[in-house]
Formats: C-alpha cells, sequence, structure tokens
C-alpha cells in the first residue's frame, strides 16, 4: 500500500530531475523493508507495541548506517564476471556469516546459489551491490573492487530481485527500463513471459 504513494511520486520528482535515481531506489527499498512491517504490525492482535518498537529498532539501526563514501576516483570494470575472493562478513561481532568464502560467476553464465535457509544466499547476493562491505577478502566485477566503483555506476551495472518483489523491480528486471511505462504494458510484458494473473 505505501508503494502507492512512494512509486507515483518517485516518479514525478525523477523526471522533474529533483531527485537521483539512486535515491528513488532508496526510497522504494525503505517502503518495502519498513512498509510490510508497519503493514504486519497492524493486522496483528494485541501485539501491536511489541510490534512498533520491532520498527522502531529497525528505523534507528537504518539511521545510524555509516553513509557510503562517494569516491572521488573510481574505476571502471572489465567485463561483468563476479569474484569472491576469501570473503567473509559478520552482521555483528557475534555472528559470522560468511568465512573465506572464494568462487567466481563468469561473465554471459547462469549461476544459481542454493542451500539452506540461513545459509547466506541472500548475504552473498547482497555484497554484490554493496548493501552491505565485506569484513574481509575482497568482492570484484570484472577484476575492479566493488569498493572502487563509483555507486550509481555500481548500480547500473548490477540488477537486484528482492525476495520481496514489487512493481519497480519488476519493470527494470523484464526490460522496461523507461519509466514512464503504462501498467497495461508491463502486464502485458509479464503475460508474454508466462506470468499468471
Amino acid at each position: 500500500m505505501p508503494l502507492l504513494i512512494v512509486i507515483p511520486m518517485g516518479v514525478w520528482l525523477y523526471s522533474m530531475e529533483e531527485i537521483s535515481l539512486s535515491l528513488f531506489v532508496l526510497f522504494i527499498m525503505l517502503t518495502i523493508g519498513i512498509g510490510n512491517t508497519l503493514i504486519k504490525a497492524f493486522r496483528s492482535n494485541g501485539q501491536m507495541s511489541f510490534r512498533l518498537a520491532g520498527v522502531t529498532r529497525k528505523i534507528t539501526a537504518m539511521l545510524d548506517e555509516a553513509e557510503l563514501v562517494q569516491l572521488l576516483h573510481t574505476l571502471q570494470p572489465q567485463g561483468a564476471t563476479i569474484a569472491f575472493q576469501q570473503v567473509s562478513f559478520a552482521y555483528n561481532e557475534e555472528r559470522e556469516v560468511l568465512k573465506n568464502i572464494t568462487f567466481e560467476v563468469k561473465e554471459g553464465t547462469l549461476t544459481a546459489l542454493v542451500g539452506e535457509s540461513g545459509a547466506g544466499k541472500t548475504t552473498i547476493a547482497r555484497l554484490v551491490p554493496r548493501f552491505w562491505d565485506v569484513t574481509n577478502g575482497q568482492v570484484t566485477i570484472g577484476g575492479v573492487d566493488v569498493k572502487n566503483i563509483g555507486n550509481q555506476d555500481l548500480m547500473n551495472l548490477v540488477s537486484y530481485v528482492f525476495q520481496d518483489v514489487c512493481f519497480f523491480f519488476l519493470m527494470r528486471v523484464i526490460g522496461l527500463s523507461c519509466w514512464h511505462v503504462l501498467l497495461e504494458q508491463l502486464l502485458a510484458r509479464c503475460l508474454l513471459l508466462g506470468a499468471k494473473q
């Protein structure tokens, strides 16, 4: 429901060049993450204050996150091969999720991350576009550490489909990069791709 406000307003602001694409994406991600939590909170019976406290913790944690540094001198990847080299990652000091992960995804290939729930598949996927930075090791695209690729360039290189897929991300993934595409065109494209209503 909150996306019904954020997406049209964001499209309008973006078309008027009032906000950047990366800021628009940020607001959509925040709406998905926080909006779903708020909707669940209002649907529950008797646990409203408990759920609101959880939402407050999420918002506080998000606001406490350090802002990504905008590099003055960035590097351009040579190709799109993704490599994890001795990557370790921990959400906090007590919980290491990945330890010394090394693998390569060759450009132009299809790769699936398969494993049990909690094995780190989503974490691995979120390290590529720098939703988090690795604790140790290096993630590279085209031989360049993702930390040395400009934020906007990195967002242009990576198409990421969240587990909670929404309209905006469907448009990007199925090739409708024009922001003023009509809903009918999106639905027609989805049906051509085999989606069911």
